[in-house]
């Protein structure tokens, strides 16, 4: 019988102490969480929590909190795409490509398929590199960083006259200015 009222006792302390107390790690993961098991409303307190840790360079945080996130909300692509961002930073490219590949398939954006293709290039694929700099482009011709994922990709490949092309094309983009070389 003392057994069990100690074990009620050690319950009721669990339920009562906040959860990582004295742990900043474990405070930060369970902001809006609400109740215990509960997921927040939606993924976007995980996006941001993820975001504020991206800002940070802290990507030990951004891995722990989109991997909490995803356990609520595996489909959301966000979460998915600022993991794989995340395993990259960490140089743990081919996670990476697989985890941001689920987000493309669920949201195709052209900072995904830019995001993936620099997987591809420090893995040393630039055929799947300069495939996702073409369909990122494909999608938006004015955003510069496919132009930086095409160029190092038919770098890598040994077209150096294309990869010159497509910086030029990327700079023209940042600097707003016409493309002269062309």
């Amino acid at each position: 019988m003392k057994i069990l009222q100690l074990l009620i006792i050690g319950a009721l302390i669990c339920l009562i102490m906040p959860a990582g107390a004295g742990d900043t790690l474990t405070a930060t993961l369970s902001v809006g969480s609400g109740s215990p098991g509960m997921p927040p409303q939606n993924a976007s307190v995980y996006i941001s929590d993820a975001k504020a840790a991206v800002a940070e360079r802290n990507w030990t945080d951004v891995l722990l909190v989109t991997t909490r996130g995803i356990a609520w909300y595996p489909d959301n692509a966000d979460l998915l795409c600022i993991q794989g961002y995340s395993y990259r930073k960490m140089g743990q490219n081919a996670k990476s490509v697989d985890i941001v590949s689920k987000g493309i398939l669920l949201d195709p954006k052209p900072v995904r398929y830019a995001n993936r293709g620099y997987g591809y290039l420090a893995l040393g694929n630039y055929q799947a590199a300069l495939a996702d700099a073409e369909t990122g482009i494909a999608l938006n011709a004015s955003y510069p960083a496919t132009y930086s994922v095409k160029a190092l990709a038919l770098q890598g490949m040994g077209m150096n006259t294309g990869a010159l092309a497509a910086i030029e094309q990327a700079l023209a983009l940042v600097l707003k200015v016409p493309i002269t070389g062309m």
